[in-house]
């Protein structure tokens, strides 16, 4: 049987640090949000939601080739926990769920530091961004 981790929390966390760690330890195949932005933003027509269908379409196959895979993005709206919830259901994998937390100054602080390093990924993870993310966790 497979498995899947999947990393979840606000922005600003080091869910990718932590994802991207326990897959080079485990060499398991990773599917980020955040890098597949990077690879959409080409196309900005894209939307959350999209983005988020393409992360789940790809572990889904991955899954069904009895592949480990682990998830990176937030989930923070009930419309991305049902993609998972779905993709669950259909590859039954052994799941672990993370819930990475920081305490919220030392996340905006590094969301401040990625705005100042121009990053590609900054304009979509904001301070204002975090505070929508909590209050839809809520």
């Amino acid at each position: 049987m497979p498995k899947l981790i999947v990393f979840t929390g606000l922005l600003g966390i080091e869910k990718s640090r932590q994802a991207s760690n326990l897959a080079k330890i485990f060499n398991w195949r990773l599917l980020s949000i955040d890098k597949l932005r990077k690879i959409m933003i080409a196309k900005p027509q894209y939307t959350k939601q999209e983005m988020y269908q393409v992360m789940i379409n790809t572990a889904e196959t991955w899954l069904k080739l009895k592949k480990n895979v682990i998830l990176d993005a937030t989930f923070s709206r009930d419309k991305y926990h049902s993609l998972l919830t779905k993709l669950i259901n259909e590859t039954k994998p052994e799941v672990y769920i993370i819930n990475c937390t920081c305490c919220e100054k030392t996340s905006l602080k590094r969301l401040e530091k990625r705005i100042t390093k121009n990053s590609i990924i900054a304009e979509d993870t904001t301070p204002e961004r975090y505070f929508e993310h909590k209050k839809n966790s809520n």
